[in-house]
């Protein structure tokens, strides 16, 4: 019985460590640089084309704090927050949930009224 179980445990982690060196080996996806976005902010926010904000909701975003809630790691997330506010100018403030917390999170603002569409932000203007 005791030579059975250690048959086991040897083939688990043996199969545990083959899953980990084959998973590794194309490269830390992290190691790659990213092509840096196309920003246009002389009438507003546009990047690569696509307009994120028009030049009144910019113009409050950057007088301001803008809070980004994400599931993201720490790292991750203060990254992106920081590559955004060079490209942009705009601060952002992170705030980390696991997914199923955002997920909640999400839902019970829709069910409030308090997210809105993509694109609504700069339709709307800022007020």
């Amino acid at each position: 019985m005791k030579i059975t179980r250690m048959k086991s445990l040897t083939a688990v982690l043996g199969a545990s460590a083959l899953l980990i060196t084959g998973c590794g080996s194309a490269g830390n996806p992290a190691d790659q640089v990213l092509e840096t976005a196309k920003v246009d902010d002389t009438s507003g926010l546009v990047i690569d084309g696509e307009q994120i904000a028009n030049a009144d909701l910019l113009e409050a975003a950057r007088k301001g704090t803008v809070s980004w809630v994400t599931s993201s790691s720490t790292e991750n997330a203060n990254l992106t927050a920081e590559r955004f506010k060079a490209e942009t100018g705009v601060d952002i403030k992170v705030d980390r949930l696991p997914a199923t917390k955002l997920n909640e999170r999400v839902l019970s603002e829709a069910g409030v009224g308090q997210v809105q569409r993509p694109g609504r932000y700069a339709q709307r203007g800022v007020g």
